[in-house]
């Protein structure tokens, strides 16, 4: 039967699910079907077939050509009985084929959402967020979209998100690791009384990628090259700094308060503070401006329910403990990046990652043994 336009193409497609010769019929000839209908009426086909997924796959071959003849309503009817991952990656190869920029996975949630696919979403959360690196999701407000679309829902994804968090896929973290991270993350939101739609993405270092939720930051990464530090008041004070096993699964865990890098901070101040550790006997390889603040409040723990924490949680080696020291106050600069902090006589057992760049430590280090020495001979 030839079928020349598109009310031809309704009336012929009627029943046609009880009719084994029309479902073939349209499963060869989809596409050429697909070819009667205009922009307007391309929906009510597509909605009429979309129930067989024999036809919708056909179609889903030519995807890219029906996107950009018929628009992002029309591969949503197409995809719309796939899994997550599988439709976004056909719809986003569909849609970027002819420009890269063209789709974003927050503009393919605001596409389902007018598609009135609400409860597509709220099925596939944690898929949504094993979709896309945790920079992507905190800058484009994926969270904060989820979160408008099903409150209860979003709260129970919180594993995804710390598993997002860390950088791993959820299946590989072990499950009483994540459990403990889950517990962390959650008494930390809980202290600043907000929630996970509130964390921020700060940076991402070379051990470890940095979020800020509230007055808080916390780090999640590899294993540090110094598991423990000697403990200096100039030191920003974490809440917990520590590695936590359980398995085969090991991340380091920071929680410490927020500073923001301040840009009148100089080489010179950087210095200074080297020289004040290194006259304790401690020295800090990765010395630098990015690695350093200024304190919005005393360099203490603030902490709504205080942690009780022991200091070897946090990572100080125990000997080099103060009994008591007053805290340095608001406005002076301590470290942010505690890794890389040793005692002079550790410094032979360190392994050095050959990333870091260590022209700034050698020029502090020589700086400091050239004035020491000029101090020795004055003092003669």
């Amino acid at each position: 039967m030839e079928i020349h336009n598109f009310d031809e193409l309704m009336n012929y497609i009627e029943d046609f699910e009880n009719n084994p010769e029309k479902m073939q019929n349209l499963k060869k000839n989809a596409f050429k079907y697909l070819r009667l209908c205009n922009k307007e009426n391309v929906i009510t086909f597509l909605n009429k077939i979309s129930e067989s997924n024999i036809i919708m796959n056909v179609l889903s071959y030519n995807l890219s050509s029906i996107y950009m003849d018929y628009g992002m309503k029309a591969i949503l009817i197409i995809t719309k009985n796939q899994d997550f991952p599988q439709r976004y990656g056909a719809i986003y190869t569909a849609c970027s084929r002819y420009n890269p920029n063209e789709i974003t996975l927050k503009q393919l949630i605001d596409s389902l959402l007018d598609a009135g696919e609400r409860d597509y979403i709220i099925r596939n959360m944690p898929e949504i967020i094993s979709s896309e690196n945790i920079k992507i999701l905190l800058n484009d407000g994926i969270f904060k979209k989820l979160k408008e679309v099903d409150e209860s829902q979003f709260r129970n994804i919180t594993p995804y998100i710390v598993a997002s968090m860390t950088g791993k896929p959820i299946q590989t973290i072990d499950k009483d690791l994540l459990n403990t991270l889950c517990v962390i993350v959650n008494q930390l939101v809980e202290n600043e009384e907000l929630d996970m739609s509130d964390l921020e993405y700060v940076d991402r270092g070379s051990t470890s990628e940095v979020f800020r939720i509230g007055s808080k930051v916390i780090k999640f990464g590899i294993p540090r090259n110094t598991n423990k530090i000697p403990y200096h008041r100039r030191i920003l004070q974490p809440l917990i700094r520590r590695n936590i096993k359980s398995g085969d699964s090991e991340i380091y865990v920071e929680i410490a308060e927020y500073i923001e890098q301040d840009n009148t901070i100089t080489d010179e101040d950087v210095y200074q503070i080297y020289k004040e550790l290194r006259d304790e006997g401690i020295v800090w390889i990765d010395c630098k401006k990015a690695n350093v603040g200024r304190l919005i409040k005393d360099n203490s723990e603030h902490y709504k329910e205080p942690l009780n924490l022991r200091n070897e949680t946090v990572g100080y080696i125990h000997d080099t403990i103060k009994e008591y020291e007053p805290p340095i106050a608001k406005g002076k600069i301590v470290i942010l990046d505690t890794d890389l902090i040793v005692r002079e006589e550790d410094l032979k057992n360190l392994r050095l990652n050959h990333n870091i760049d260590m022209r700034f430590f050698a020029n502090c280090e020589g700086r400091y043994q050239k004035e020491k020495a000029e101090n020795t001979i004055e003092e003669r």
